[in-house]
């Protein structure tokens, strides 16, 4: 057995070899006085079970006893070097940390075994590793031989090597890699200088505090060019050897590369790519290629398996030219085509969301002024019906002064009390009715000039109608509006909408309209002591009403009877919309703004006689493009946003 590397001897110490391997070790320690020499300083540094300890102690040489290579004490003098401590062992020798007492500086000094090999050899290849200078290099200071010994003074790095960085807690798959590529790149310059390292793996990777990651350990390390005696050529850790390795053929810069794919696939998946349960079951992996299928968690992208598979390939032909092709591969943005599509859909959505609060404004100012608007018809509305309440009280009271005016709140019929005969009541209407016809109307013109008036006696009698002159004594009562006037419990004025082609209008001689259209119906009553003297009844088409209602040119009126009938501008489609609440209707491809409010009666009392509709075009913003823009808007945001969270969860997987 060869003498066990550093891994060996740690994992001998922290009790992680089988009882196989644990024999191994201490047996080849029985015969190999180097070992003894080196664990016997790690026993003093660690604190080994009891059996373990005594079984050195044993085979330990005593005080006086000459050994090849004894552990160097505290204050030994290599060269220019005073030794500190015993830092650790390796495969070729021990480590110290010892300080440069001509320049002033802590070294770590590598002091090579009597028997590591060709004395001369070791010394050309250790000058040759002297001359790579490289940030992720240890550093190699001076080399020299004290005593047949052939030492190395590098450069002392505070950190700890790569496997127990990686142990040390939670790696993100972006961290594991650039820190494995700046190794990569300490191998690169290695190749470069005409060496190749034959012995890559984790413990052979130092990892500072701030995380820079430095190649060590070159002790297996040789020339290109120069090949290995027969009983190296099989040398190295067996997990990480590649296939030539294991047929005892020379190294070269590729085999390398197999140590590092193996290392680098080991800390992304947390497991070794060639499944074994000892080395030759690993060795057989090794030579016929056969690679664990990837586990399921950790995932790491097929992107970078490919590439580790590459670098792993049995064949060395098959595997990345140089080493720096590897590293280029690995350093390969691959979140390149989903950031940019990210950046893009970014873009949209500042866009969409620029256009949608430009929206937003354009239709809260819309709303702003659709309520002050639609608020003002409202107002004028009201006034407008008590404006027709005043106009009508005071043209009772002005009528009432008029000698006709007055012989027709004092007709009554004297056959009631038994003091004539009817036909004579009926003559005394007729002459009212003749009078009337005669009167001049100028008095009326203010309140009639849009519409037609009538009077109607104590009775409800229709004495005169502008609208059918020669309408006489019909019963004006059957409109309800009329009637609501005349009621005994609170005689005085009303008011209703109907149709045009209403029936009760034309048997009540008020008249009528054009179909389709509506007619407004007020009602006065002049009442003495609580009682109706006559009756003031005016018809008013519901267009004229409209006009009233000075409006600003972008607002549309209708006026909505009781029984749905409606006239104006506003399409019936919007006025089956309209509520008392000023919302948004979308009709044969157009927005609008749309308020329905209630027309109040005569003296503001009653129930309301109609309902106002108004409505405004909202087709502004993105509902001036076209039809739907909004909601084409939306789908392109929500497109995206979906967009967007693809490109992101592939930068994620990818990092």
């Amino acid at each position: 057995m060869a003498c066990p590397d550093a891994q060996t001897l740690q994992a001998l110490f922290a009790g992680q070899l089988d009882r196989a391997g644990r024999e191994a070790v201490l047996s080849h320690a029985d015969g190999c006085e180097e070992c003894r020499t080196v664990l016997a300083a790690l026993a003093r540094a660690s604190a080994p079970d009891p059996s373990l300890e005594s079984r050195l102690a044993a085979a330990t040489p005593q005080r006086g006893e000459r050994t090849s290579s004894p552990v160097l004490t505290q204050g030994t003098r290599v060269g220019r070097y005073e030794i500190e401590s015993f830092r650790a062992a390796g495969g070729l020798g021990l480590v110290y940390v010892a300080r440069d007492t001509e320049l002033g500086r802590r070294v770590a000094l590598k002091l090579l075994k009597l028997d590591a090999g060709d004395q001369v050899r070791l010394m050309r290849e250790a000058q040759a590793m002297a001359r790579v200078s490289h940030p992720n290099v240890v550093a190699v200071f001076d080399v020299g031989e004290w005593q047949g010994r052939i030492f190395l003074a590098m450069e002392l790095v505070e950190g700890v090597d790569l496997r127990a960085w990686l142990a040390a807690g939670s790696r993100r798959r972006t961290e594991i890699v650039d820190v494995f590529r700046a190794a990569g790149r300490g191998l690169a310059a290695a190749h470069a200088a005409g060496l190749v390292h034959r012995d890559f793996k984790p413990d052979n990777v130092l990892v500072d505090a701030d995380g820079r990651a430095r190649v060590t350990d070159f002790g297996l390390a040789r020339a290109v060019d120069v090949a290995a005696p027969k009983d190296e050529l099989i040398a190295g850790t067996p997990a990480y050897m590649a296939p030539e390795q294991h047929r005892g053929e020379p190294a070269f810069a590729r085999t390398d590369q197999f140590a590092f794919c193996v290392a680098l696939y080991e800390a992304l998946y947390r497991e070794r790519p060639f499944a074994g349960e000892d080395q030759d079951t690993v060795r057989a992996a090794v030579l016929d290629g056969r690679v664990r299928p990837a586990p399921q968690r950790p995932r790491v992208p097929r992107t970078l398996r490919r590439i580790l598979l590459r670098g792993m390939s049995p064949r060395p032909g098959d595997r990345f030219p140089t080493m720096d092709a590897l590293l280029g591969a690995l350093g390969r943005d691959r979140t390149k085509i989903p950031r940019r599509v990210g950046e893009v859909a970014l873009g949209l959505l500042a866009v969409l969301a620029t256009a949608w609060l430009g929206d937003r404004i354009v239709r809260a100012r819309l709303y702003a002024v659709a309520r002050a608007s639609f608020a003002a018809a409202g107002a004028q509305i009201e006034r407008t019906m008590a404006w027709r309440n005043e106009s009508f009280s005071a043209l009772a009271s002005v009528s009432a002064l008029v000698p006709i005016m007055r012989q027709v709140a004092g007709t009554r019929d004297e056959s009631d009390f038994g003091l004539g005969a009817s036909v004579d009541d009926t003559r005394r209407l007729e002459a009212l009715h003749a009078s009337l016809r005669d009167a001049d109307w100028r008095a009326w013109s203010l309140v009639t000039r849009r519409g037609h008036a009538a009077i109607a006696d104590y009775k409800g009698r229709l004495l005169y109608s502008t609208a059918d002159t020669s309408a006489f004594g019909r019963d004006v009562r059957v409109v309800p509006a009329v009637a609501a006037a005349f009621g005994l419990d609170a005689p005085g004025a009303s008011a209703q909408v109907l149709r045009a082609t209403d029936s009760r209008l034309s048997e009540a001689g008020l008249g009528g309209g054009e179909p389709g259209s509506l007619v407004v119906v007020f009602a006065h009553a002049s009442v003495l002591g609580g009682v109706p003297q006559a009756m003031f009844i005016q018809t008013l088409d519901g267009r004229h009403l409209l006009d009233e209602l000075r409006l600003d040119a972008q607002t549309r009126l209708a006026l909505m009877a009781p029984d749905g009938s409606t006239q104006g501008d506003v399409a019936p489609a919007i006025i089956g919309k309209a509520r008392d609440s000023l919302h948004e209707v979308a009709v044969e491809g157009r927005l609008w703004l749309v308020q329905a409010q209630p027309v109040p009666d005569l003296g503001g009392g009653g129930p309301p006689i109609a309902r106002l509709v108004l409505a405004r075009p909202a087709d502004v913003g993105l509902a001036g493009l076209f039809p739907h823009a909004r909601g084409v808007l939306l789908a392109l945001g929500g497109f995206a946003l979906a967009v967007l969270a693809w490109a992101l969860a592939r930068m994620i997987s990818s990092g």
